[in-house]
């Protein structure tokens, strides 16, 4: 039957574990907002584990873990499939090679602010890592101009 004795937490059990605990359980990253996680009734059917781990607490892990381990629960459940399942099709998805050589339009804008924060030895390394641009002793606002010409150049050339 179940697997040993059950202690619920109480509220100051719960306070105390969230206050000290400083690393994501599952991420091992610094906790901001600390959720105690545990087993739902319908995870162990979506895991193939136990029932009996129901309701048992897994450990502290940040609130942005929490949800988006929640979101892929919901999402396995939708699918019919084990979380384990639904994993596997985000591995092999996010590791596959693009359908084309289309370039989402924010990416363009996502390189001109990450080139702004950059010093402008890291903006002439980058210039000639990403787009084969030597640079040498250029002002800042040339390095950007180059950038700027480089994207036309790369990615709107026909």
């Amino acid at each position: 039957m179940g697997i040993g004795t059950y202690e619920v937490l109480t509220e100051q059990e719960m306070i105390k574990l969230r206050k000290e605990t400083t690393k994501c359980a599952m991420t091992g990253k610094d906790i901001v907002n600390p959720v105690i996680d545990h087993i739902h009734l319908n995870e162990c059917e979506l895991m193939g584990i136990n029932p009996d781990y129901a309701g048992k607490t897994r450990g502290v892990i940040s609130n942005s873990s929490n949800l988006a381990l929640g979101w892929i629960m919901k999402e396995a459940r939708a699918l019919d499939i084990t979380v384990n399942e639904y994993l596997d099709m985000i591995k092999e998805y996010v590791n596959k090679a693009p359908l084309s050589n289309h370039i989402y339009p924010k990416h363009l804008s996502d390189i001109r602010k990450h080139f702004q924060s950059l010093s402008i030895e890291e903006k002439q390394d980058y210039l000639d890592y990403e787009f084969g641009i030597a640079t040498n002793s250029i002002s800042e606002i040339t390095l950007n101009n180059m950038l700027n010409r480089a994207i036309k150049e790369k990615y709107y050339s026909s």
